[in-house]
């Protein structure tokens, strides 16, 4: 029996082959370098892309203030120092709005 991969971001896509699922969701549901067609679901990694492939920090926008900030370094900084938070929640509670979202959108159907 062949072993079927799938995405684990619930997408629906899947391969007989690991590396076929892993690029997928690099490129579909990943971070994507605005210079060259590198895409990661790592922000580390794009950040040490961005350094030693193109010289330039990795720029973030914030989402509260849409304030750009070059590091994720920096970006922390900001989101502690100016906004009492930091991304690991912004984006739990940005996914648990979203699941609320299809929740209520699969009781209307």
């Amino acid at each position: 029996m062949e072993t079927v991969w799938m995405c684990g971001f619930k997408c629906g896509f899947n391969s007989n082959e690991e590396e076929t699922v892993k690029n997928h969701q690099n490129f579909e549901h990943g971070l994507k370098c605005k210079i060259c067609k590198f895409a990661t679901l790592d922000f580390e990694v794009l950040e040490r892309h961005m350094i030693n492939l193109h010289n330039k920090p990795l720029t973030s926008n914030c989402k509260i203030c849409n304030e750009a900030i070059d590091g994720l370094d920096e970006f922390d900084k900001h989101l502690q120092y100016t906004h009492g938070t930091n991304h690991w929640d912004l984006n739990l509670a940005s996914k648990d709005i979203k699941r609320k979202l299809k929740d209520m959108e699969d009781e209307v159907n």
